[in-house]
């Protein structure tokens, strides 16, 4: 899980990054926010990105999504420096599971 946990941060880490040198280039949907509202989400990607979202097509693709399994709280253990990263980019994106430092 270690692993797992460093390249989330080192991807969301080069998001950061390139969100400014981007600008309206970039678009952002977390998780949780595509499944509070899928279609509109769809509809506004489709509209960023100029491409057609047909009523057949969206309610296709909504139809298939499905609704998240209940989170389970994970023990992650991790070195300190990682720990707080992983915590900051946990709270920001509203995510429930924080890590615990890594005392071993």
């Amino acid at each position: 899980m270690e692993k797992a946990a460093y390249e989330w941060l080192v991807t969301l880490h080069e998001i950061d990054r390139w969100r400014e040198p981007l600008g309206d280039r970039f678009y952002e949907l977390t998780y949780s926010q595509f499944l509070d509202n899928p279609r509109s989400h769809l509809q506004q990607l489709c509209t960023f990105l100029e491409l057609d979202s047909p009523r057949s097509w969206l309610d296709e693709a909504v139809a298939r999504i499905r609704s998240p399994k209940t989170p389970q709280q994970l023990h992650l253990k991790l070195p300190p420096a990682m720990t707080t990263a992983f915590d900051d980019y946990q709270k920001r994106y509203q995510f429930a599971n924080l890590a615990e430092v890594k005392t071993e």
